[in-house]
Protein backbone atom coordinates (compact mmCIF):
# COMPACT_ATOMS: atom_id res chain seq x y z
CA UNK A 1 0.00 0.00 0.00
CA UNK A 2 1.41 3.41 -1.02
CA UNK A 3 0.73 6.81 0.50
CA UNK A 4 -2.10 7.53 -1.97
CA UNK A 5 -3.82 4.32 -0.95
CA UNK A 6 -3.29 5.25 2.70
CA UNK A 7 -4.90 8.65 2.12
CA UNK A 8 -7.93 7.01 0.49
CA UNK A 9 -8.24 4.57 3.40
CA UNK A 10 -7.92 7.45 5.88
CA UNK A 11 -10.78 9.26 4.16
CA UNK A 12 -12.81 6.06 4.19
CA UNK A 13 -12.18 5.71 7.92
CA UNK A 14 -13.30 9.30 8.52
CA UNK A 15 -16.53 8.66 6.61
CA UNK A 16 -17.17 5.45 8.53
CA UNK A 17 -16.64 7.27 11.83
CA UNK A 18 -18.97 10.08 10.75
CA UNK A 19 -21.70 7.51 10.09
CA UNK A 20 -21.17 5.86 13.48
CA UNK A 21 -19.45 2.73 12.13
CA UNK A 22 -16.56 3.02 14.57
CA UNK A 23 -15.39 -0.60 14.61
CA UNK A 24 -14.81 -0.45 10.86
CA UNK A 25 -13.24 2.99 11.19
CA UNK A 26 -10.81 1.71 13.82
CA UNK A 27 -9.72 -1.13 11.52
CA UNK A 28 -9.06 1.37 8.72
CA UNK A 29 -7.16 3.82 10.93
CA UNK A 30 -4.98 1.00 12.30
CA UNK A 31 -4.12 -0.09 8.75
CA UNK A 32 -3.22 3.47 7.78
CA UNK A 33 -0.99 3.80 10.85
CA UNK A 34 1.07 0.84 9.68
CA UNK A 35 1.98 2.96 6.66
CA UNK A 36 2.15 6.32 8.37
CA UNK A 37 2.70 5.86 12.13
CA UNK A 38 4.01 9.39 12.67
CA UNK A 39 0.80 11.26 11.86
CA UNK A 40 -0.73 12.57 15.09
CA UNK A 41 -4.03 13.40 13.35
CA UNK A 42 -4.59 9.73 12.51
CA UNK A 43 -3.85 8.75 16.13
CA UNK A 44 -6.30 11.43 17.31
CA UNK A 45 -9.10 10.21 15.04
CA UNK A 46 -8.38 6.61 16.00
CA UNK A 47 -8.68 7.62 19.67
CA UNK A 48 -12.02 9.30 18.98
CA UNK A 49 -13.48 6.17 17.37
CA UNK A 50 -12.06 3.93 20.10
CA UNK A 51 -13.63 6.21 22.68
CA UNK A 52 -17.00 5.77 21.00
CA UNK A 53 -16.55 2.04 21.50
CA UNK A 54 -16.00 2.54 25.23
CA UNK A 55 -12.35 1.48 25.19
CA UNK A 56 -11.12 4.32 27.37
CA UNK A 57 -7.79 2.80 28.33
CA UNK A 58 -6.94 2.45 24.64
CA UNK A 59 -7.94 6.10 24.11
CA UNK A 60 -5.25 7.09 26.60
CA UNK A 61 -2.69 4.85 24.86
CA UNK A 62 -3.48 6.36 21.44
CA UNK A 63 -3.16 9.88 22.81
CA UNK A 64 0.17 9.01 24.40
CA UNK A 65 1.44 7.77 21.03
CA UNK A 66 0.21 10.95 19.35
CA UNK A 67 1.68 13.21 22.02
CA UNK A 68 5.11 11.73 21.41
CA UNK A 69 4.75 13.15 17.90
CA UNK A 70 2.96 16.38 18.79
CA UNK A 71 3.38 17.13 22.52
CA UNK A 72 1.90 20.63 22.27
CA UNK A 73 -1.44 19.53 20.84
CA UNK A 74 -4.09 20.76 23.24
CA UNK A 75 -6.89 18.60 21.73
CA UNK A 76 -4.76 15.51 22.37
CA UNK A 77 -4.28 16.47 26.03
CA UNK A 78 -8.03 17.09 26.34
CA UNK A 79 -8.90 13.75 24.74
CA UNK A 80 -6.40 11.93 26.94
CA UNK A 81 -7.94 13.65 29.97
CA UNK A 82 -11.41 12.60 28.90
CA UNK A 83 -10.17 9.01 28.63
CA UNK A 84 -8.91 9.15 32.21
CA UNK A 85 -12.12 10.86 33.33
CA UNK A 86 -14.22 8.06 31.83
CA UNK A 87 -12.20 5.60 33.92
CA UNK A 88 -12.71 7.77 37.04
CA UNK A 89 -8.97 8.45 37.26
CA UNK A 90 -9.54 12.04 38.31
CA UNK A 91 -6.02 13.15 39.24
CA UNK A 92 -4.63 11.93 35.93
CA UNK A 93 -7.50 13.59 34.05
CA UNK A 94 -6.98 16.89 35.84
CA UNK A 95 -3.25 16.84 35.03
CA UNK A 96 -4.09 16.49 31.34
CA UNK A 97 -6.62 19.32 31.41
CA UNK A 98 -4.14 21.53 33.25
CA UNK A 99 -1.52 20.80 30.60
CA UNK A 100 -4.05 21.82 27.95
CA UNK A 101 -4.75 25.03 29.85
CA UNK A 102 -1.02 25.81 29.90
CA UNK A 103 -1.09 25.53 26.11
CA UNK A 104 -3.75 28.23 25.99
CA UNK A 105 -6.86 26.12 25.42
CA UNK A 106 -9.80 28.15 26.73
CA UNK A 107 -11.99 25.03 26.90
CA UNK A 108 -9.71 23.44 29.50
CA UNK A 109 -11.38 25.27 32.37
CA UNK A 110 -14.73 23.72 31.51
CA UNK A 111 -13.20 20.26 31.39
CA UNK A 112 -11.51 20.82 34.75
CA UNK A 113 -14.83 21.89 36.27
CA UNK A 114 -16.48 18.78 34.82
CA UNK A 115 -13.71 16.65 36.32
CA UNK A 116 -14.24 18.18 39.78
CA UNK A 117 -17.99 17.57 39.60
CA UNK A 118 -17.46 13.96 38.48
CA UNK A 119 -15.02 13.39 41.32
CA UNK A 120 -17.49 14.90 43.81
CA UNK A 121 -20.15 12.50 42.53
CA UNK A 122 -17.69 9.61 42.93
CA UNK A 123 -17.01 10.58 46.57
CA UNK A 124 -20.78 10.79 47.11
CA UNK A 125 -21.30 7.27 45.77
CA UNK A 126 -18.42 5.92 47.84
CA UNK A 127 -19.71 7.68 50.96
CA UNK A 128 -23.18 6.26 50.36
CA UNK A 129 -21.76 2.74 50.21
CA UNK A 130 -19.92 3.26 53.50
CA UNK A 131 -23.09 4.68 55.04
CA UNK A 132 -25.16 1.69 53.93
CA UNK A 133 -22.58 -0.55 55.60
CA UNK A 134 -22.90 1.46 58.82
CA UNK A 135 -19.42 2.97 58.56
CA UNK A 136 -20.44 6.58 59.15
CA UNK A 137 -16.91 7.77 59.96
CA UNK A 138 -15.61 6.82 56.51
CA UNK A 139 -18.84 8.05 54.93
CA UNK A 140 -18.41 11.45 56.53
CA UNK A 141 -14.79 11.65 55.33
CA UNK A 142 -15.93 10.93 51.75
CA UNK A 143 -18.69 13.52 51.95
CA UNK A 144 -16.22 16.16 53.15
CA UNK A 145 -14.01 15.47 50.13
CA UNK A 146 -17.01 15.61 47.81
CA UNK A 147 -18.21 18.90 49.24
CA UNK A 148 -14.73 20.42 48.90
CA UNK A 149 -15.11 19.80 45.17
CA UNK A 150 -18.81 20.65 44.82
CA UNK A 151 -20.35 22.46 47.82
CA UNK A 152 -23.59 23.04 45.87
CA UNK A 153 -24.64 19.37 45.87
CA UNK A 154 -27.59 19.25 48.27
CA UNK A 155 -27.72 15.48 48.65
CA UNK A 156 -24.14 15.34 49.96
CA UNK A 157 -25.02 17.84 52.70
CA UNK A 158 -28.07 15.76 53.64
CA UNK A 159 -26.08 12.51 53.73
CA UNK A 160 -23.21 14.12 55.62
CA UNK A 161 -25.70 15.40 58.19
CA UNK A 162 -27.21 11.91 58.54
CA UNK A 163 -23.74 10.41 59.04
CA UNK A 164 -22.92 13.00 61.70
CA UNK A 165 -26.24 12.39 63.40
CA UNK A 166 -25.44 8.68 63.55
CA UNK A 167 -22.06 9.62 65.07
CA UNK A 168 -23.86 11.56 67.83
CA UNK A 169 -22.72 14.91 66.44
CA UNK A 170 -26.18 16.46 66.34
CA UNK A 171 -25.13 20.13 66.31
CA UNK A 172 -22.83 19.58 63.33
CA UNK A 173 -25.59 17.58 61.66
CA UNK A 174 -28.05 20.47 62.06
CA UNK A 175 -25.55 22.78 60.33
CA UNK A 176 -25.35 20.35 57.38
CA UNK A 177 -29.14 20.13 57.06
CA UNK A 178 -29.36 23.92 57.18
CA UNK A 179 -26.86 24.17 54.31
CA UNK A 180 -28.97 21.68 52.35
CA UNK A 181 -32.16 23.63 53.04
CA UNK A 182 -30.49 26.86 51.97
CA UNK A 183 -29.60 25.21 48.66
CA UNK A 184 -33.02 23.58 48.25
CA UNK A 185 -35.75 24.83 50.60
CA UNK A 186 -38.12 22.15 49.29
CA UNK A 187 -35.94 19.20 50.29
CA UNK A 188 -38.27 17.39 52.69
CA UNK A 189 -35.54 14.95 53.75
CA UNK A 190 -33.33 17.79 54.94
CA UNK A 191 -36.22 19.30 56.94
CA UNK A 192 -37.10 15.91 58.41
CA UNK A 193 -33.53 15.13 59.45
CA UNK A 194 -33.02 18.61 60.84
CA UNK A 195 -36.12 18.08 62.96
CA UNK A 196 -34.79 14.77 64.29
CA UNK A 197 -31.40 16.35 65.07
CA UNK A 198 -33.01 19.27 66.89
CA UNK A 199 -35.22 16.91 68.91
CA UNK A 200 -32.12 14.96 69.95
CA UNK A 201 -30.63 18.24 71.23
CA UNK A 202 -33.74 18.83 73.36
CA UNK A 203 -35.07 21.57 71.06
CA UNK A 204 -38.46 19.93 70.75
CA UNK A 205 -40.42 22.96 69.55
CA UNK A 206 -37.95 23.80 66.78
CA UNK A 207 -37.66 20.13 65.90
CA UNK A 208 -41.41 19.69 65.66
CA UNK A 209 -41.64 22.73 63.39
CA UNK A 210 -39.07 21.19 61.02
CA UNK A 211 -40.85 17.83 61.03
CA UNK A 212 -44.12 19.59 60.25
CA UNK A 213 -42.49 21.43 57.34
CA UNK A 214 -41.18 18.11 56.01
CA UNK A 215 -44.69 16.63 56.13
CA UNK A 216 -46.12 19.72 54.41
CA UNK A 217 -43.56 19.43 51.60
CA UNK A 218 -44.46 15.77 51.13
CA UNK A 219 -48.11 16.67 50.78
CA UNK A 220 -49.10 15.57 54.27
CA UNK A 221 -47.38 12.18 54.12
CA UNK A 222 -45.21 10.86 56.94
CA UNK A 223 -41.58 9.88 56.28
CA UNK A 224 -41.42 6.20 55.32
Amino acid sequence: MNMNDAQELYEKAANLAASGRHEEAVACYETVLKINPHNSHIWFNLALSIGNLGRHQDVVKCCESALKIHPTSSPLWILKGLGFLSMEQFHEAMACFQESEKLGDTSAGGHMARCRLAQAEWYFRLGSRYQQEGNNTEANACYEKGLALDPSKTVIWVNKGAALLALKCASEAVACFERAIKLDPRDSGAWNNKGIALMSLGKREDGFACLSEAIRLRGGKQEQ
